[in-house]
Formats: C-alpha cells, sequence, structure tokens
C-alpha cells in the first residue's frame, strides 16, 4: 500500500505541522516546528552610523540563522548589535528537521532633515569666503551648489568662496 503525506502550509509561530498517512487504520503523528517566540530591534527607524540591537529567542530548532549577511548563531536566544547604512530588513530563520520558519524585522532610514542652512554674512561677495552653516540629520551626502560641492555630512558648516551670484541650495540625501 503506498502513503501519501499532507503538510500545512507557510507555518506561522506556534504551528504544527500534521502528517497524515493516507491509509485504514492510521493515526496521526502531530510534530511540533521550531517556535520564534520573539524577534526584534531596539528601534524602529534607525541613524546613520548608530547601532541598533536585534534581540530574538527560539525554541525546538536545530539550527537558528540571521540574513542577510550575518549567518548562522550559536544560541537560540541572544542579540547583536548591527549598523545599517540603509532601510532594510532582516530575516530571522529557525530550522528542525520537521521544517522552518521565519520572522521579519524592518528597520527604516527616515529621509534626511535639514534644521537650517545660512551664512555668516550679512552679504556675501563672489569670489571672497563665507562661511555657510546647516544642520542635518540622517544624512550620507551634502551637496551645496554655486561652486561649493560634496561636504562632508557629519559637518556644520564650511569655509566656501561661491563663484556665481543668486540663492545658494543645500542637498542633503541618504542610501
Amino acid at each position: 500500500m503506498e502513503l501519501q503525506l499532507q503538510t500545512t502550509s507557510i507555518p506561522k509561530e506556534g504551528d504544527v505541522k500534521v502528517m497524515e498517512p493516507q491509509g485504514k487504520g492510521r493515526s496521526k503523528k502531530k510534530v511540533k516546528l521550531p517556535v520564534i517566540h520573539y524577534f526584534r530591534s531596539d528601534k524602529e527607524e534607525i541613524s546613520l552610523g548608530k547601532p541598533v540591537i536585534l534581540e530574538w529567542s527560539v525554541s525546538g530548532a536545530d539550527k537558528v540563522w540571521l540574513e542577510p549577511e550575518i549567518g548562522e548563531m550559536a544560541t537560540s536566544k541572544g542579540e547583536i548589535e548591527v549598523y545599517p547604512t540603509e532601510s532594510t530588513y532582516f530575516i530571522l530563520k529557525a530550522e528542525n528537521s520537521q521544517g522552518m520558519i521565519t520572522e521579519v524585522v524592518e528597520l527604516i532610514l527616515p529621509l534626511p532633515e535639514l534644521d537650517f542652512f545660512h551664512t555668516t554674512e550679512e552679504h556675501i561677495n563672489i569670489g571672497y569666503p563665507t562661511i555657510l552653516q546647516w544642520e542635518a540629520k540622517n544624512a550620507a551626502s551634502i551637496y551645496i551648489d554655486k561652486g561649493v560641492g560634496h561636504v562632508d555630512p557629519n559637518r556644520s558648516f564650511v569655509e566656501a568662496m561661491l563663484e556665481v551670484p543668486g540663492p545658494c541650495t543645500i542637498t542633503a540625501q541618504n542610501p
């Protein structure tokens, strides 16, 4: 007599995979999948250059790993510090002989913010140095037109000689 197995699809936390041999007089055997009790981060929004802690607790798994790029974890419960440079997600996977379950944490890098942009001079003279000041958050790069160019996003001022008259524009970007 040929036996066929039927299984549930896309398991969630605590789901049970039911294996039902097809045949008269056979009993059902319930085998539990691993359980992810929690997978979380200490922040939902990230800041460039600042750490985020990922924390997890899993039971019933033979293998636990994090993607992307982190790999297998030595324990079923723990935490790891990551430094994301852009909006991303991490996937925790837990597996045993009965199957695999996953949980996802998404981390968002907010759009850059410019709180202010001004000069210390009342009047700007083309070809003469002036100090430009700004305050930016979540910026991976900053560009100032009028011949200034790219500036260090971790700075808040630059001494520059503007090459063209008219309003000066600052642009802040993140990945």
